[in-house]
């Protein structure tokens, strides 16, 4: 049996729709985008954003593994599906069946999956990822041709795909995107030489969607943006976006706390005057930082009420003094946007010492979710 949360995270799934709209006229019609779905869609439910993103037009979607891709794909997911961390041994006949895209970097990866795909009378579209400055996945700039040159000979590998990451995009400083992306141009330039440069070249993710327009390529890869947030907070004028996540709770108790009241664990926050305290039923096991102790604050009333001592696992005061009237039951807007008033989750996040990415997924992860 299920039972009313004092907690919850709302998804506007319009919301969604319309910052996907805006990516699409900022690109440019004639490229397409992959829509970036991993670690349950940023914490917003991979399989319901998923569904929107697949009836508005989205041309692919990007997970991290394959457990996400195949979730996807049985649920009825149409859409090209692009493992963006590779395939991993022991798993290639679900890329097969499932008719996964992976991401490759070596040569021993692309011929079993080269295998597989014989075994199973089936071609695998394919993307190179190039590391031209990310110092994570990928084959090296000058590996890059010899690599797709060799994925030619394998007639059950179809190279759709050759990408690279940026990895300071949102940097006011734009030297290393820039020597990243002459790193890139420089390896296309060679494919095209060689006459193998796949159809799709891309690196833009939603940093450089907003900040570097010689990124775009063929394709780009919106994550945060598509959920209504900006990698930077100097990028929020580049594009309008709508929040798709906002997180809510109600006040569970009030109190009307005298003068050198010690509140929560240690004491951690001392009453300098007669106070009136709203106890809510959030905590960092809902993913709600516990950094934001004695200097975050939620809205109550589209008012700011600061929190007062230390995050607990499941509870959290805040001081509700200066607010009109407070009651119990009253809906508390966390982060996101209502009627009330907005708490950007870069802003929250800021305050947390994090960025955007990790609160969401954090938050929207532990918490149920009512889609609108």
């Amino acid at each position: 049996m299920s039972y009313p949360h004092h907690t919850w995270a709302e998804i506007d799934l319009a919301a969604l729709a319309y910052n996907l709209r805006q990516v699409r006229e900022l690109v440019g019609a004639e490229r397409k985008i992959l829509a970036v779905v991993k670690a349950q869609a940023y914490g917003h439910g991979a399989l319901p954003v998923s569904r929107k993103l697949q009836s508005i037009g989205a041309d692919l979607l990007g997970v991290a593994n394959i457990s996400e891709g195949v979730e996807l794909r049985e649920a009825g997911i149409r859409l090209p599906i692009l493992l963006l961390s590779g395939p991993i041994e022991g798993a290639l006949t679900d890329v097969v069946r499932c008719g996964l895209t992976p991401v490759i970097y070596d040569l021993g990866t692309a011929r079993r999956l080269n295998q597989a795909g014989e075994k199973a009378g089936r071609t695998i579209a394919v993307h190179v990822k190039v590391d031209t400055g990310m110092g994570r996945l990928g084959c090296l700039p000058d590996e890059a041709p010899e690599l797709l040159r060799k994925l030619r000979a394998l007639p059950y590998l179809e190279p759709e795909g050759v990408m690279t990451h940026l990895a300071c995009a949102e940097a006011k400083d734009r030297t290393h995107t820039k020597h990243q992306l002459s790193r890139f141009d420089g390896v296309l330039a060679r494919l095209s030489a060689m006459e193998i440069r796949p159809p799709l070249a891309h690196s833009a993710n939603s940093a450089a969607i907003l900040n570097h327009p010689a990124s775009w390529y063929d394709l780009v890869r919106p994550g945060l943006v598509l959920y209504g947030a900006s990698p930077d907070i100097r990028l929020k004028d580049k594009i309008n976006l709508r929040p798709v996540l906002t997180v809510k709770t109600r006040v569970l108790q009030l109190k009307q706390l005298p003068p050198g009241s010690a509140l929560s664990y240690c004491g951690a926050y001392i009453t300098a005057r007669k106070s009136r305290i709203a106890i809510l039923p959030l905590g960092y096991a809902d993913g709600y930082p516990r950094c934001l102790s004695n200097s975050g604050y939620v809205l109550i009333k589209g008012r700011k009420a600061p929190i007062v001592g230390r995050v607990c696992m499941d509870l959290t005061l805040v001081d509700v003094t200066d607010l009109p009237p407070v009651e119990v039951g009253d809906e508390v807007l966390v982060m996101g946007k209502d009627k009330s008033g907005e708490l950007p989750v870069e802003e929250v996040a800021q305050l947390a010492g994090t960025i955007p990415y990790e609160l969401l997924c954090g938050i929207g992860n532990a918490l149920p979710r009512v889609y609108q």
